[in-house]
């Protein structure tokens, strides 16, 4: 900027903005029909919400914020263009005050999606020791996005400086390596919780006794959230040139589109699980699955015992056993445990017991849930 020089001069004109709308309109809208789909399984067919599904709503939110935001940031004022390219000059200030206005939303939408999964790991968590790892993940997620969230607002003083550069001889901000190391650091500790939420499930569900397929299908459905962390990755790798040259509007192309992909994705991998009771539904009124067939559908599956395997005085002793349905060997006679795989098929999903518990419980004894 001290040469006069527009940030961009002597390179190709390239316009990264038809990447950054195609990407993330693609990614928003996805996420968007997922959760839309999650909602009306717990609300509308199952009735039972939980603060996981506020959380997603929260997520997916500052999503569409900022999905509203790059739309005329990218279409008027040369988002992903070069700023030697982007005429009047007037346009670079108000583009950059738009870059900086989606900010805030990525990074509290990424928490609040991972918080939305860790708080739907806790309701399968068998003992207190995962349980206290994913409380303590969560808050920990709380607290850093807060800590990130008010660097963007302090990086400079005046904070108009971020987009104005013409206040930039007089204001006070950070220089770019700070910056970078700060985004070095977020990037990292999202990375970190991304594999850990994606493999805590693995431990869990891997001792229980569920038949091999039944197993593998439900890693592999929890496990989507190893996708988000590719998108994660590749936010590092190009953290590296980002706000060297003042070409922000260029430079921040492709970080937002993996920012975007990042929570979209982890949207997405918290949401498919849901969807179970939907898609069975689905599959019984097109004819593919007889009602009474048992569900080979991956989700959170437990084996419903019939009545009589079940001591009456011990039949779901708290609400903590029917939220996550899961009966303690104790409370079954050992003769009578997971007779044959038949039963493990015939599991049904987490959200499926909140059917059981609302319907089933009023049915005659020695019915067995399907």
């Amino acid at each position: 900027m001290a040469t006069g020089l527009a940030p961009g001069s002597g390179l190709p004109d390239v316009n990264k903005g038809p990447q950054i709308l195609g990407a993330i309109a693609t990614t928003t809208i996805l996420a968007l029909v997922v959760v839309a789909m999650r909602l009306y399984v717990r609300f509308w067919m199952l009735r039972s919400a939980r603060l996981d599904d506020y959380f997603i709503i929260a997520g997916m939110a500052c999503s569409l914020v900022s999905f509203g935001i790059n739309i005329p940031d990218v279409i008027m004022y040369g988002a992903g263009r070069h700023a030697a390219y982007i005429s009047p000059p007037s346009k670079i200030t108000t583009g950059l005050k738009l870059n900086f206005a989606t900010q805030p939303f990525l990074l509290s939408g990424v928490t609040f999606v991972k918080v939305s999964i860790g708080l739907f790991l806790l309701r399968i968590a068998p003992d207190n020791r995962y349980r206290r790892s994913i409380i303590g993940a969560n808050a920990f997620l709380l607290a850093i996005t807060t800590f990130f969230v008010i660097t963007l607002f302090v990086q400079c003083r005046p904070l108009a400086a971020v987009w104005d550069f013409s206040l930039r001889p007089t204001a006070v901000c950070w220089g770019p390596l700070v910056l970078q190391n700060l985004g070095y650091v977020n990037s990292s500790l999202n990375l970190v919780t991304d594999v850990g939420f994606a493999l805590v499930p693995w431990p869990i569900l891997w001792n229980m006794r569920l038949a091999k397929r039944t197993k593998i299908a439900l890693l592999a459905v929890l496990s989507l959230g190893v996708c988000a962390c590719i998108a994660g990755i590749k936010k590092i790798t190009i953290l590296h040139s980002y706000g060297r040259t003042d070409d922000f509007l260029y430079d921040s192309a492709e970080l937002t589109i993996w920012t975007t992909t990042e929570l979209n994705v982890g949207i997405l991998a918290g949401s498919i699980p849901c969807l179970k009771p939907l898609y069975r539904i689905l599959r019984e009124k097109s004819g593919w699955v007889p009602k009474d067939s048992p569900s080979d559908i991956p989700s959170f599956s437990y084996t419903i015992m019939q009545s009589s395997d079940v001591r009456s005085s011990d039949l779901y002793r708290d609400n903590s056993q029917i939220e996550r349905g899961i009966m303690r060997s104790s409370d079954i006679r050992s003769s009578d445990v997971y007779r044959d795989d038949s039963q493990i098929e015939r599991a049904q999903s987490e959200m499926d017991l909140q059917t059981f518990r609302e319907t089933e419980l009023m049915k005659p004894a020695n019915h067995t849930v399907c």
